[in-house]
């Protein structure tokens, strides 16, 4: 079986640098044709009657979630350390932090985070 899902990482001058959501599942039928992710244990799973129903509730709209409040408009993607430091971070920050980011010792880069917003239909 084969693990899938949704990641969010940062790759910054072709190598990884930082990830920030890994929303992994495993897909697993029953007998009966309810779907479930088997990562989970079994006192916690969700059985779900459709495939569609499944892939919405434990990874897309989880994705959605997180997108919309993580990647707003005024948020900025800052990076700290680096390969010659030992450590990479990345972290999405407000505006209004930004300039505090850039006074550490650590500060490597900052972008702008570009989001077009998603609604559920």
């Amino acid at each position: 079986m084969e693990s899938l899902g949704i990641e969010i990482y940062v790759i910054h001058n072709g190598k990884y640098w930082d990830g920030f959501i890994d929303l992994e599942i495993l897909e697993a039928r029953t007998n009966s044709g309810h779907y479930y992710c088997s990562f989970c244990l079994p006192e916690y799973r969700k059985m779900y009657s459709s495939r569609e129903r499944f892939w919405s509730e434990e990874c897309l709209e989880p994705f959605l979630d997180w997108t919309n409040s993580h990647l707003t408009e005024d948020m900025w993607l800052c990076l700290r350390g680096g390969f010659k430091a030992g450590y990479t971070e990345a972290k999405i920050v407000t505006t209004e932090k930004l300039e505090n980011e850039k006074l550490e010792e650590d500060f490597a880069s900052a972008v702008p985070i570009i989001n077009c917003r998603i609604s559920k239909k």
